[in-house]
Formats: C-alpha cells, sequence, structure tokens
C-alpha cells in the first residue's frame, strides 16, 4: 500500500503508533525524503519498531508499540535528512506492507496523525482500464439517462456518484472497473452530525465484507475475520476506505481532531478488475434514510453500462 501525507508544518510529522490487541503484524514501512537516493525504512516485530536511513541512521526507535509517539521530525534532523517539498506543502510518501502472523490471527493496526496532517489523494497515473466487451460508454450513450434514473444513485460534483444507501435493493449488484494501481476506488461513508446512527454492511463479491455501524461518536467496524467494536470517532467526521490486495483501510477523524488509520483483513479473493458490491443498510432513525450515503471517487474513470442495462462504473 502506497500513500501520501501532507502538511504545512514539516514538525507535525509525528504520529502515534499502536496495535490494538497482543496479535503479531510484522510492519515494515519506507519513508521518502528529500532526496530519492535516500529512503527510511521502518520494521515491526512484535513489540519492536525501528526506522532507519538507508545509510543506517537511527531515526525512530520504540520497544512498545501501545500509545507510542514516532517523532519523524526530530529523528530526519538527528540524522540530517528532511522532508520532501511541494510549494508550500511537506510531503511524507508512505510504502507500507502489513503480513499477518497466520489466517486466524489478526489485529488492528493504527497510525494516528494530528489533524493538521493530510491524506493527500492519489497522484499516480493510472492506466486506462478496457471496457468489457458487452458494456459501452456512458459518454457515448443515451443509457446514460437510465442510469441516472436508477432509485438511490446520483451523478455528484467533484466527479463523485452518490449512493442513497436507504433507496438502494439490497439484493442488487452494482460493478466497479477499475486498473490495479495504488488506490482502489476511494469510498466515503457520508452522515451528518444530526444524523449518525446507522449500519451498513457492504460485499465485495469473493473478497468478503465490511460492515460500520455508526451511532453518534462511537463506530464499530467488522471484517470477514476481525470486529472492533466501539472506536471514538468525530462527529462531524467522514469515514473512508479502501482496499489493498486482501486488506482494508479505514480512516476517520477521533474526537480529538487526530486522523486515524485502520487495517482489516479481508478474505483470500481475487477481485481483479472487476469489483462487485452489496449494500445492505439499517436505521431506526427514518429522518436519516435520505441522508447517509456512500460516496464514490471517480476520478481517472470512464463511467460505463451494460447493454443488459447492468449498472457499472470504470475506476
Amino acid at each position: 500500500m502506497d500513500f501520501t501525507m501532507e502538511t504545512l508544518d514539516e514538525r507535525k510529522f509525528d504520529f502515534f503508533i499502536r496495535k490494538m490487541d497482543q496479535e503479531i503484524i510484522p510492519i515494515q514501512m519506507n519513508l521518502s525524503t528529500s532526496l530519492l537516493s535516500v529512503n527510511v525504512t521502518c520494521n515491526g516485530n512484535t513489540n519492536d519498531f525501528i526506522c532507519k536511513t538507508s545509510t543506517s541512521a537511527i531515526v525512530a526507535f520504540l520497544t512498545s508499540l501501545n500509545d507510542r509517539s514516532v517523532t519523524l521530525y526530530t529523528g530526519y534532523r538527528h540524522a540530517g535528512i528532511q522532508f520532501s517539498k511541494d510549494v508550500t506543502k511537506y510531503l511524507l510518501k508512505i510504502s507500507s506492507q502489513f503480513t499477518p502472523v497466520n489466517d486466524k490471527n489478526l489485529c488492528i493496526f493504527l497510525m494516528e496523525w494530528p489533524s493538521t496532517v493530510t491524506l493527500q489523494e492519489p497522484q499516480e497515473q493510472v492506466t486506462e482500464a478496457v471496457i468489457p466487451l458487452n458494456f459501452e460508454s456512458c459518454e457515448d450513450s443515451e443509457n446514460c439517462d437510465f442510469l441516472k434514473g436508477e432509485n438511490g444513485v446520483k451523478f455528484g460534483s467533484k466527479d463523485t456518484v452518490e449512493f442513497t444507501m436507504a433507496n438502494l435493493d439490497k439484493e442488487k449488484e452494482f460493478k466497479l472497473l477499475h486498473t490495479f494501481g495504488y488506490f482502489s476506488p476511494i469510498f466515503t461513508l457520508n452522515d451528518s452530525v444530526s444524523c449518525s446512527k446507522y449500519s451498513t454492511k457492504i460485499t465485495f463479491n469473493d473478497l468478503g465484507f465490511i460492515v460500520f455501524k455508526r451511532d453518534g461518536e462511537k463506530i464499530g467496524i467488522e471484517s470477514n475475520s476481525l470486529t472492533h467494536e466501539n472506536l471514538p470517532i468525530l462527529k462531524e467526521s467522514n469515514v473512508q476506505f479502501y482496499f489493498f490486495d486482501n486488506f482494508i483501510y479505514c480512516t476517520f477523524f477521533d474526537p480529538q481532531n487526530h486522523f486515524q488509520l485502520h487495517t482489516f483483513g479481508l478474505s483470500d479473493g481475487n477481485g481483479e478488475n472487476v469489483l462487485s458490491i452489496k449494500i445492505d443498510y439499517k436505521s431506526s432513525v427514518k429522518s436519516c434514510n435520505g441522508i447517509v450515503k456512500l460516496i464514490v471517487v471517480r476520478k481517472w474513470c470512464k463511467i460505463i453500462v451494460s447493454k443488459k442495462y447492468y449498472i457499472i462504473y470504470n475506476f
């Protein structure tokens, strides 16, 4: 998994690293610097975590991953290296691998960043996927009218598709066709401060499922092999998630306005380029049903529809 964090103040590149139980996930992360020839490699084994430059200078060393701060800014300075910069923003690209100790024992790995550090939108150029046979592009077909008329589906601003989940047929499949790169499609669970009590299950063909149970400032997240309940979440915060290989990555802000990243395991399926999803949404608050949405970013994509009128989006 590759992602980039950005901030206006490089001194904010410090984060908390945690595991949520005693199981082991060997962790390896490569961190960028201002020089292409120098990078920082972080390795975690059991509860030890050490970051070194390619010249073996120590950037960080922790003997526990439970509520411990990784002071990257200080470590970079002591090692004589700097963060890269793009005009006014400092950038930190992270390439990471999370390997379960076995198929049954998974734990949540968490990185908590200050609110002044944000996740950059993916900048990589994605190779355009080839439209499968028996499908056609919405851009060149009147079938777009059919797609726009689908109950619960709306083409929003900023290149998004909005699924009003209460209006969707929970038995209906929606297919996402995308080219595998660093990121899958980025999904956002969008609600409101006054309406944040719901449960939604999203099933990804043979990759498994993820369930979100939101109740105000608490959220529970469940995947095929792992459940974590009562995670603290900021009232104003939405939840974003995307997947890479057989892991799904969930991000949101906690009540202290700190950015959090949680990892969950999925089944050993093969999503290939076509990802089928089903959405099963429930809420005891009727007024929420027209508000809570699943928003999918359509950047670098074409929308195509089946000639048999099954809906498909191309990412």
